[in-house]
Order: structure tokens, then sequence, then C-alpha cells
């Protein structure tokens, strides 16, 4: 979170991607609140106008991803969850993105904390890449099959 902190900060919109991110898996819960707290403080541009969370299906009910997702997500912050699922012969969901107004950049291993010791690299998507990544999870045409309703979920930690 500290090696985007500005670009977080100033952004407008931000798209997290991740096929394996769930509210259940205790490596993703720390990396997911510190991005989120980013955007819910105190921020130049004032509050996002849009967070996304784009992953692959995940077994629980919506209630469930809703009220799992609730306690991550900073008190009132607005985030939509989508669900995919990849289209025979087409785009793999597989890499891991931010992506946002002011550009994206891509996580190697994922957006989730990894095993003491390891390390991620973190690569500035150029624009071009940027452009084709923003086009594939634009919910309106997305590369991918939806695999469950879009759920919007509003935050209530520290509530």
């Amino acid at each position: 979170a500290a090696a985007i902190r500005q670009m977080l900060a100033c952004s407008r919109w931000v798209k997290f991607i991740d096929p394996h991110l769930s509210p259940g898996r205790p490596d993703y819960r720390p990396s997911l609140r510190a991005f989120l707290s980013i955007l819910a403080g105190e921020r130049s541009v004032g509050p996002p106008e849009s967070i996304e969370i784009h992953t692959g299906l995940h077994p629980g009910t919506a209630d469930f991803l809703r009220d799992s997702f609730q306690e991550l997500i900073p008190n009132g912050l607005q985030v939509t969850l989508y669900q995919w699922q990849e289209r025979q012969g087409g785009q793999k969901l597989h890499n891991r993105y931010i992506l946002t107004d002011l550009g994206g950049v891509s996580f190697h291993h994922g957006l989730d904390i990894g095993a003491e010791g390891e390390t991620d690299d973190l690569t500035r998507l150029d624009f071009d890449q940027y452009l084709v990544r923003c086009k594939q999870y634009d919910p309106a045409a997305p590369a991918f099959d939806q695999a469950a309703a879009p759920l919007v979920i509003v935050g209530t930690l520290g509530k």
C-alpha cells in the first residue's frame, strides 16, 4: 500500500483486480484494509467517485460476501464487487492490477500480503497496457462473463 499511496490518494476512481481476492482469505484482509483506508482518508481530490473490486467467482452467497467485505471497508465507503469467469477462448482471468484514472500498476504475485519474507514486484503499466486493462475490466463491455450480479457494498469498518 505504501508503494502506491500517492496514486490512491489522488485518484478519482480505482479498480482492484485479482482473481483470488477474497474477504475470507486472511492474506488479503490486511492489504485490502490498507488500500481502502487510503481511499477513505483525507484526500485533496475529495472522496473517490467509484471503487471496484474485480475477482473470480466466490462460493459464498451475496449476503455472506456483503457481510464479509463490509467489515474490511471503512465506514461509509462504497465498493462495487464484480465476479467474473473466463470466456471460452478469451482473455485469461489471471493477472493482478490496480487501475486508477491516473494510471495503473501490475502486481506479479497478487494483492495479498504474502508469506513472511516474500516480496513482490510492482510494474507501472505503459499507456497502451493501461488502456487494454481498463477496457477489459469495463463493466459496460468486459472481456469476461459475469459470474454473479455486481454487489454494491457500503463499509462498516470503524463504525
